[in-house]
């Protein structure tokens, strides 16, 4: 009696702008109910917002390819092919990461970046978002520095987890832990610690059960004028959580 094969998670890794086109509509569709993400966007009506949120994450991973971050994304196939297997099992995009390796940073503008950024429609997209949302990024930049200047001494290096999704219909497998399990791998054997930001509580509690601690402080964004999910009409505002994962017997 013969039984089907169970699902293996492959993991695939490019760099540049590559998997750009592909991270795009996963990560925005698997940011559509994110609380920080609605924030930046919740003047706009509701109608707008798709295209306005994939527009917008472009461009990001635009910021992020010019700075060599890393692209990975993990598929759940039900191909018997083991991870040393010839053979290649095709990208699917079911979990993306983005990752910053130490050293870089992605708010380093260059005249290169900024004319693929012009190219790319940043004046429509800045032009249909308005002022409130670079405002509310600025504000969102400004909490994080200083979580940052917190938790790491001058010039101490960090990969920096930008962003990590999984496509809402995937979700369930164990993609996002996978994919996070090989980042922290790699940033064990250069001996860095891996620094991000979780945007709701899943996603805190998700990195948590993986080592990483919440940086101390309480970082809340619209406070008394939007709600725990962004939405406009609520007083608690979006918090957001800074976290590190250090390495077992890092020295600082």
């Amino acid at each position: 009696m013969s039984t089907s094969p169970q699902p293996q998670t492959h993991i695939t890794t490019a760099s540049g702008s590559i998997y750009q086109a592909p991270f795009t509509p996963i990560l925005s569709s698997a940011f559509s109910t994110d609380p920080l993400t609605t924030y930046l966007l919740n003047h706009i009506p509701k109608s707008s917002r798709d295209a306005l949120r994939e527009h917008m994450f472009h461009l990001t991973f635009t910021c992020a390819a010019h700075s060599d971050a890393q692209f990975l994304e993990a598929s759940v196939s039900n191909s018997t092919s083991s991870s040393n297997s010839s053979t290649k099992i095709p990208p699917s995009f079911h979990t993306c990461a983005i990752v910053v390796p130490p050293g870089h940073s992605m708010l380093t503008l260059n005249l290169p970046l900024l004319h693929t950024l012009l190219h790319g429609g940043l004046v429509s997209l800045l032009g249909r978002t308005g002022p409130k949302t670079i405002l509310r990024v600025l504000a969102f930049e400004s909490k994080i520095a200083a979580a940052k200047k917190k938790t790491f001494s001058k010039n101490e290096e960090y990969v920096y987890i930008y962003m990590l999704g999984t496509d809402p219909t995937h979700r369930g497998h164990g993609l996002a832990t996978t994919i996070l399990r090989r980042i922290k791998k790699e940033a064990e054997q250069k001996r860095k610690p891996i620094w991000l930001e979780a945007s709701s509580s899943k996603s805190r509690a998700l990195y948590a059960r993986e080592g990483f601690v919440d940086v101390e402080g309480v970082y809340v964004l619209g406070k008394g004028r939007v709600g725990q999910d962004g939405e406009k009409g609520g007083k608690d505002g979006v918090r957001v959580f800074p976290m590190v994962w250090w390495p077992a017997g890092y020295v600082r």
